[in-house]
């Protein structure tokens, strides 16, 4: 569903040529996808405390990706 939205994202974004907004758009979702691969093959692996570690770098990665202006910094 998410691959689905973000191929629609970057068709429009072509489409209409707004590839910064796409670029910004692109890294604000994927830029945490990598911490929770990590994380999830530690889980299934049975590394309890390096998948926590995992998670822990998830959930901050999302939040200083997904709320930029509320930490006071601007991505423009």
């Amino acid at each position: 569903m998410k691959d689905m939205s973000l191929d629609k994202i970057i068709m429009c974004d072509n489409i209409c040529i707004f590839f910064r907004i796409g670029a910004i758009i692109i890294f604000l979702h994927d830029g945490s996808d990598v911490f929770m691969e990590i994380a999830k093959i530690c889980k299934y692996s049975e590394k309890e405390f390096r998948a926590s570690v995992g998670f822990s770098f998830l959930a901050l990665s999302w939040l200083l990706h997904r709320t930029p202006g509320s930490f006071g910094y601007d991505i423009s």
